[in-house]
């Protein structure tokens, strides 16, 4: 899972992981990204710090306070 507000990133990245057979989703805004997040099982989420209606930081809280325990990798410009 992509977690950035940046279509150009996220859609970078998707083409990215595709190109090796990955399957990727993206979400924009960080509320869609925990929910998305809680849904399903995925390898790594990929976060982005600055989204445009929560942080990437209360992102995080959320999904370890859901007992979530994907790896995240954190982006920062």
């Amino acid at each position: 899972l992509v977690v950035d507000d940046d279509p150009a990133t996220g859609k970078s990245l998707e083409l990215a992981f595709a190109s090796e057979g990955i399957i990727c989703d993206t979400a924009q805004f960080g509320e869609d990204g925990v929910e998305i997040g809680k849904l399903y099982d995925y390898d790594i989420i990929i976060l982005d710090l600055m989204l445009p209606d929560i942080d990437g930081y209360e992102v995080l809280l959320r999904l370890r306070s859901a007992k979530i325990k994907i790896p995240i990798l954190i982006l920062s410009g």
